[in-house]
């Protein structure tokens, strides 16, 4: 009979634990904006430090971090809190099953009232309702410009901050 309570006991924290661990119930992304990155301290994968770019003119510490095989790179500020999550995994979809390849046009029609945001100097995207924003590739690489529109273009990361 107590080895059942024990059993009961910690099955309840681990589903607390787990549920806890996803923002907005998002089960594709462990790491939320606000977390102590010494949290996932044992899934760091680079100690050499570098920033990372997390907005048009804004620099913040990146910790790479790997959690069930997907990379994040995450951006953190002077006290160790996570301000910006990204990832450039292929193994990566988010909630409303957006991947890294999907193309604009094919996502105009799959989801509803797209409305892409150009912030200069960092990146196109759009904004799902999981969080995760997807942003587009936006270069012409044959003429090294900015292409005019999105429809030839398609998902080359995800952020969120």
């Amino acid at each position: 009979m107590k080895m059942s309570r024990i059993a009961t006991l910690v099955f309840f924290l681990i589903v607390v634990s787990v549920s806890n661990m996803c923002e907005n119930g998002d089960d594709n992304c462990p790491i939320s904006i606000g977390d102590n990155i010494e949290l996932f301290s044992d899934s760091f994968t680079d100690e050499n430090p570098y920033l990372i770019l997390i907005n048009s003119s804004d620099f913040r510490q990146a910790k790479e971090v790997s959690i069930n095989g997907i990379l994040y790179v995450c951006g953190v500020n002077e006290s160790g809190i996570v301000e910006f999550v990204l990832t450039e995994d292929r193994d990566f979809s988010t909630p409303e099953g957006v991947s890294i390849g999907d193309d604009f046009v094919s996502l105009q029609k799959q989801i509803e009232n797209i409305e892409p945001i150009t912030e200069r100097g960092f990146a196109r995207y759009i904004t799902l309702e999981s969080g995760w924003n997807a942003c587009f590739e936006t270069t012409d690489f044959d003429r090294l410009k900015p292409k005019p529109d999105l429809d030839s273009s398609w998902v080359s990361f995800f952020f969120k901050r």
